[in-house]
């Protein structure tokens, strides 16, 4: 089996607002992963039983995966078993040590039925230690789901093949599911359920993940994911459910939306519809989703206290040929060594967040299946609008509500605008109500082939309330920094000056003053802002807020910090005073 390394399927815009809709169903652009038989092995040479039909590009970080589906010991269901979808089943339940190993699992599964999957780890609870495995088997063409786990704690899944199964395919269960290894696992074409059919276990299914994350204290290392709706989808439920909520009942320890994240690394998933990576849409008690943040800090938990906020840090990953965002995420996140290439939006989080180190490509020279490129859109490459049409090609995407949001030694390749669309390195989201948080900053950037920043207005808060801080020059090239603002009078005054191609203002920094805050007042720190407002008719507003927000930190910490004062003449401690 050879994965696609090029975008998923096209859905029918008419069938996306059904919860029914169908990935194979609207434009012809087909799901381009191929099966085929090995006829001959001279050396490094592979005879293949026919030709291949797609193009599989194997260029710089974008590589098609191989997996081989067959091996020596076989499950399988009885013949008549594709005709309702009704095969065997795979249970593992505590007891002896358990190992499974090089093993092919094909026509399991019993849709619509729980407890039914090819490859179940079921209620076995703890198992460290025990040497509890699935390693290096093959599990294809099943009728539900690959590998389950349910309530076990411990169990390593490693080096296996998943293709080509309906729903979620590697599968966390109730969310208490925690301590498991996932390392070294391919998975290719999870296809998607619609509920009218009677056999859609999960709401969820109808846009199913390759990696279905309940629980984030698990690791998750060296996977590959390709032609899914998400690859890696963390959707935690405030608690576990089900058996989890039995097993789990009156602990203050499991608390899925709030524990640490396990170890994230060296990931790659590519050919979504929707997100390589995405960390939202957090499933609820009645297994629907809602809109929700991953927060990982330190327990004890319960409703009414929190612990010492934890930073969840994804590191060395791969997102490319995504539709909608190569990562999209609210969480407190630390992106790593991010590399992210030809998605339509490679990265957006909201949240405090911080992307280091990473190089953002916005086109590559895989331009997408030839054959395509005309019949489809008739244009010079396959685009990654979900519908099949050109959009903003974007790299970092500010979020309209939440922060800060910090980039940091990043690259930007190939933002270059052309008559089919607008380009950008640095852009907004596109639909949102809320204003920029006013903290959002970036050092230390670099541009290649790139347009730096475009704002393309849509009448809302989020693009006429852009403003994010270059700290060093590196996007305006104004030396100490300078404020880059939308084409609005909301933020305008002296001395911004338009950039045409970015469709923004590049305003001056602010004058910084240090302050020592040994013995603030609270009550001071709650009349700071109101009397800057008023003393400080020309004050950059959000320097206020700044002042206001560092002077707590002050107080919390006990320690001067530097702040950023208003543009009037008076000083700030002739403002606390007055």
């Amino acid at each position: 089996m050879i994965a696609s390394t090029d975008f998923s399927e096209v859905l029918d815009y008419n069938q996306y607002g059904s919860p029914d809709y169908n990935q194979v169903r609207g434009q012809k652009f087909p799901d381009q992963s191929e099966v085929f038989t090995i006829n001959a092995i001279s050396g490094k040479a592979i005879t293949l039983s026919s030709v291949l039909t797609y193009t599989h590009w194997g260029k710089d970080d974008e590589h098609a995966e191989v997996g081989l589906l067959t091996r020596r010991i076989v499950v399988r269901s009885d013949t008549i078993a594709a005709g309702d979808s009704f095969g065997g089943h795979f249970m593992m339940r505590k007891g002896p040590i358990t190992k499974v190993v090089g093993v092919e699992f094909t026509q399991l599964g019993q849709l619509g039925t729980l407890a039914r999957y090819p490859v179940h780890f079921h209620n076995m609870q703890s198992t460290f230690g025990m040497g509890v495995l699935v390693d290096s088997c093959s599990i294809h063409d099943n009728f539900q789901r690959a590998v389950v786990v349910h309530e076990s704690y411990g169990v390593t899944i490693s080096n296996n093949v998943a293709f080509n199964t309906t729903g979620h395919m590697y599968f966390l269960e109730d969310g208490g599911e925690y301590g498991n290894v996932f390392n070294h696992n391919l998975g290719i074409r999870a296809r998607s359920i619609g509920a009218s059919t009677g056999n859609q276990l999960i709401p969820t299914d109808v846009t199913p993940a390759i990696f279905w994350i309940t629980n984030p204290y698990n690791n998750y290392t060296n996977n590959a994911a390709a032609s899914g709706f998400h690859g890696f989808w963390y959707s935690m439920p405030e608690h576990p459910l089900h058996l989890g909520g039995k097993n789990w009942a009156g602990s203050n320890f499991m608390w899925p939306r709030r524990l640490p994240l396990g170890l994230f690394d060296r990931n790659t998933a590519h050919s979504m519809f929707g997100s390589g990576i995405h960390i939202d849409d957090m499933m609820k008690s009645d297994e629907t989703t809602e809109l929700a943040h991953y927060e990982p800090m330190t327990g004890p938990y319960n409703d009414t206290s929190y612990g010492n906020r934890l930073e969840g840090r994804y590191t060395n990953c791969l997102v490319y040929k995504c539709r909608a965002h190569g990562v999209w995420g609210k969480s407190h996140m630390h992106f790593i060594n991010l590399r992210a290439l030809d998605n339509q939006v490679a990265y957006m989080v909201n949240g405090n967040s911080l992307l280091e180190n990473s190089v953002i490509t916005g086109e590559t020279d895989n331009i997408g299946n030839p054959a395509f490129v005309v019949s489809y859109i008739r244009k010079s490459r396959v685009y990654p609008d979900q519908w099949g049409n050109p959009t903003v090609l974007a790299g970092h995407s500010s979020y309209d509500n939440g922060g800060p949001q910090f980039g940091v030694g990043n690259t930007f390749i190939n933002f270059a605008p052309n008559s089919d669309r607008p380009a950008g390195a640095l852009v907004t989201l596109r639909f949102g109500p809320f204003l920029l948080f006013p903290k959002n900053q970036y050092r230390g950037l670099t541009f290649v082939n790139a347009n730096e920043v475009w704002i393309e207005y849509t009448n809302l808060d989020a693009q006429y309330g852009w403003n994010v801080q270059d700290m060093d020059g590196s996007i305006t090239g104004i030396s100490g920094g300078a404020w880059i603002q939308s084409n609005t009078t909301l933020f305008r005054r002296q001395g911004c000056t338009f950039r045409s191609k970015w469709n923004a203002y590049v305003c001056p920094q602010f004058p910084r003053v240090t302050y020592s805050f040994p013995s603030l007042t609270t009550r001071a720190l709650l009349e700071m802002e109101t009397l800057s407002t008023r003393l400080c008719p020309d004050r950059d507003p959000y320097a206020v807020s700044y002042i206001h927000l560092e002077a707590v930190k002050t107080v919390t910490k006990r320690r001067p910090q530097v702040h950023q004062a208003c543009t009037c003449k008076m000083s700030l401690q002739e403002v606390l005073t007055k």
